[in-house]
């Protein structure tokens, strides 16, 4: 008896659905100084981790608050605001004009959880109908072995939505010797990352997240993203899990 079972053939992704996926579950975070005719710029990236909840680094957060100190510091009456309390806006990219021009709309969110250790934060959207149906990252199983190759997308030096492919070239439990206080473990990773990429995602072949970039270091082309398994724990702490769906389901043509 010949059994009739067919296999199933996994018809592979091209470059330019990879890419889409990246920049679908992507928002950059964006901040318009209070002078006149003001530049929009974004200064980090997030992604997509749940309908209304955004992640990104820690220190975005802090150094937005930093930025809003900045624009107060001759003004005695208003007093330092704290990472925690600020207002963190972001934009999605069909809301792009232009580099340095206001965005088409632009939308608010609030901090969930920040972790200063880890470098990882949580931002909760202020009104999910603005922003409704967009794509959600999926965590991967597992970390990548070294020598695969990575879809990183980022702002840099706000230039929005820039793709960059990458390679895992390592991974570090530790680098407190080397002078970096903030604890590993870390993903080393080798591509073109740079201002502006910080709190975006490395994401796999199947598209799912990998990691978040956390800080350049070392050699040119170098950088450090946070662990996925440093990820998935923060996410767990807070209660929040990935929705493992696909994030190009509803759009079949590339």
């Amino acid at each position: 008896m010949v059994g009739c079972v067919s296999n199933a053939v996994l018809i592979p992704l091209t470059t330019e659905r990879k890419v889409r996926q990246a920049s679908d579950v992507t928002v950059a975070l964006v901040f318009t100084p209070r002078v006149e005719n003001p530049p929009t710029l974004p200064y980090c990236t997030g992604v997509w981790v749940s309908a209304d909840v955004i992640l990104t680094a820690n220190h975005c957060i802090d150094g937005l608050a930093r930025m809003i100190n900045k624009e107060h510091e001759d003004d005695d009456t208003i007093p330092n605001v704290r990472a925690i309390d600020v207002r963190p806006t972001y934009i999605m990219e069909s809301e792009v004009t232009g580099i340095k021009e206001m965005p088409a709309a632009v939308h608010q969110s609030y901090v969930l959880a920040l972790d200063k250790d880890d470098d990882l934060a949580l931002l909760k959207v202020v009104n999910p109908e603005s922003v409704k149906g967009h794509a959600i990252a999926p965590l991967a199983s597992e970390a990548p072995g070294v020598g695969s190759k990575l879809h990183v997308v980022g702002h840099m030096r706000g230039m929005y939505w820039t793709y960059s492919e990458a390679m895992v070239s390592g991974y570090r439990e530790s680098l407190k010797k080397m002078g970096v206080k903030r604890g590993g473990p870390f993903m080393q990773v080798s591509g073109s990352i740079y201002f502006g990429n910080s709190g975006g995602g490395a994401f796999n072949e199947q598209g799912e997240l990998v990691g978040i970039c956390s800080f350049m270091f070392g050699p040119p082309t170098q950088s450090m993203f946070i662990h996925l398994e440093t990820v998935r724990g923060f996410m767990a702490s807070e209660k929040l899990v990935a929705l493992k769906i696909n994030p190009m389901a509803a759009d079949p043509k590339l």
